[in-house]
């Protein structure tokens, strides 16, 4: 059935000629990326590299958290 049935797609493009996204969407990814890094700090702990990539993500796209300085 399809529910159980895995295939595999794979597309041949030249990304160059694509348009580009706008503030929202890289606003958006950075703020999952911003909070995956707080769910790794909670799972095993903090590391100056994690720390450094939250605070650097939560400045350039302005996004608030508990870590901020």
């Amino acid at each position: 059935t399809a529910a159980t049935t895995r295939t595999e797609h794979v597309f041949k493009t030249d990304l160059t000629k694509a348009s580009g996204g706008d503030e929202e969407i890289a606003r958006g990814w950075a703020f999952r990326k911003v909070y995956y890094h707080i769910g790794e700090i909670v799972r095993v702990g903090e590391t100056p590299e994690r720390i450094a990539q939250l605070r650097e993500l939560s400045r350039r796209y302005n996004i608030k958290t508990v870590y901020d300085e």
